[in-house]
């Protein structure tokens, strides 16, 4: 039976508060916000983790809006929650470097010859992915591994 993306994105913030809780990290949910946002205690003070989940299977990536191209607040820091395996993974990515991602790989695939040798249309959704099938100046393939499960970077921030 195929999981709702309710259950899919639920599952994922449970999954980020369960490691949060491991490592005694204060942290608060946002139960007002429309996304998915955890405010963590750092050591600089307010942290925002907003919280992306997906089940690769579905997309191979996480599907994001072009409003995320502007926030490069230091204290936002993007959960990136894989469902798929039977142990959840999680990739924690600076708000800065969402916002390249998401600006350069989209210019990127616009760049890129679409169906049938067609141009890509511009639109406002953006996808974060694993490995882009198209060459993503900065971001090569395996670009996303240097933030696997990178925990760290709730303390240090």
């Amino acid at each position: 039976m195929r999981r709702s993306n309710a259950d899919i994105r639920a599952e994922g913030e449970r999954h980020v508060v369960a490691g949060l809780r491991r490592r005694g990290i204060e942290y608060r949910l946002e139960p007002q916000s429309r996304r998915n946002d955890i405010v963590v205690m750092s050591a600089i003070g307010r942290l925002t983790v907003q919280v992306r989940v997906t089940s690769l299977g579905q997309r191979q990536g996480w599907l994001l809006t072009n409003e995320l191209e502007d926030v490069t607040d230091d204290r936002v820091l993007y959960a990136f929650v894989n469902t798929e395996p039977s142990e959840p993974e999680t990739f924690f990515i600076p708000a800065a470097v969402v916002s390249d991602v998401l600006r350069t790989s989209h210019a990127a695939w616009l760049a890129t010859p679409g169906r049938g040798g067609r141009p890509h249309r511009d639109q406002p959704m953006r996808m974060i992915l694993m490995d882009y099938r198209f060459p993503v100046q900065g971001y090569p393939p395996g670009w996303l591994e240097q933030y696997r499960e990178r925990w760290d970077l709730l303390e240090s921030r």
